[in-house]
C-alpha cells in the first residue's frame, strides 16, 4: 500500500529487536576507553532526540532542571552511585537501566501524523501508549529506543569483551513495514512509510553515525543486525531509499 500522503504505517513490537546495532569493545582497551565513548553516546541521544534522559530519581536527576544528562554527570560524580568494578566512575550506562535500581526515564523524539492530519513531534517513552493515542492497532509497552550495556565472552571468542546494543521496538524508522493488525491490507503487503521514515530515519542514522565513529576510534567494532528485512537497515543505520520489497 503506498501514497503520496503521509499515514501512520509503522508498528511497535515486544521487544528491542526489530534492529540493532551492536559497539563491541576488548577488554583489553581498558574500561577507561568508554568514558570518552560515552560522552559522544549521551551527547548526540540528547542533540538528535534518539535516546534522550529525562530522568534518574536514584541521583536526583531532572532533564527540563539540570539540563543534559552528560554535563550533569561530569558536574556531579557524587551522585553516580553505580559501583560496578567492570566499568569506570561515572559510566552511567553500565547498570540495568530500564528496571533495576538504577533506572533511567528515556525518551525519544518521533515524527507521527496527527489525528488532525499534519505531522508533528512528540517525545515518547512507551510505544503502546503512543500507539493508542492516535488509534494504531494495540501494540506492546516498549521504549522506542534502547541501549544495553554487557561483557563476557561472545559466542566462540576466547577474549573478553564489552558490548553495547543499540535496539528498537518500533519499525517507525524504515521506510517499508508490514501490515500487521489492519484490516483490508493483504498479509504481506508492504506499507509504505517513506515520509515519516525520511524524518525519523535521519535522525536516527545522525546518531548512529555518531556512536559508529566513535566505536571505531575507541579500537571496537561495529555491525548490525536487522530482524526484518535486511536490505532496509545496514551499518550506517536506515537505508532511507530502500527499494518496495514483494512481501514484509
Amino acid at each position: 500500500m503506498s501514497s503520496d500522503l503521509p499515514v501512520n504505517n509503522w508498528n511497535s513490537f515486544d521487544s528491542g529487536e526489530v534492529c540493532w546495532w551492536t559497539a563491541t569493545f576488548p577488554w583489553a582497551l581498558g574500561s577507561g576507553a568508554l568514558l570518552p565513548w560515552q560522552d559522544v553516546v549521551l551527547d548526540a541521544g540528547e542533540r538528535t532526540g534518539i535516546f534522550r534522559v529525562e530522568a534518574a530519581e536514584w541521583m536526583e536527576y531532572r532533564q527540563e532542571v539540570d539540563g543534559p544528562v552528560g554535563a550533569f554527570v561530569k558536574a556531579h560524580p557524587d551522585r553516580l552511585s553505580i559501583s560496578n568494578p567492570r566499568f569506570p566512575a561515572g559510566f552511567l550506562l553500565g547498570d540495568d537501566l530500564r528496571y533495576g535500581e538504577h533506572k533511567l526515564v528515556v525518551s525519544t523524539r518521533l515524527s507521527y501524523m496527527a489525528p488532525g492530519g499534519e505531522i508533528a513531534d512528540r517525545w515518547v517513552q512507551d510505544m503502546q501508549e503512543f500507539g493508542l493515542a492516535i488509534g494504531l492497532p494495540s501494540a506492546f509497552s516498549y521504549r522506542p529506543f534502547d541501549v544495553d550495556i554487557d561483557y563476557g565472552y561472545a559466542g566462540s571468542s576466547d577474549m573478553e569483551e564489552t558490548w553495547a546494543t543499540f535496539s528498537t521496538s518500533t519499525d517507525i524508522w524504515f521506510p517499508w513495514n508490514s501490515p500487521m493488525g489492519r484490516t483490508g491490507i493483504p498479509r504481506g503487503e508492504p506499507l509504505d512509510n517513506r515520509v515519516l521514515s525520511r524524518l525519523n530515519g535521519t535522525r536516527l542514522n545522525a546518531f548512529l553515525g555518531e556512536v559508529r565513529e566513535a566505536t571505531l576510534a575507541a579500537g571496537g567494532t561495529w555491525t548490525c543486525a536487522p530482524w526484518r528485512d535486511e536490505r532496509q537497515a545496514d551499518e550506517f543505520g536506515v537505508v532511507l531509499d530502500a527499494p518496495k520489497p514483494a512481501r514484509v
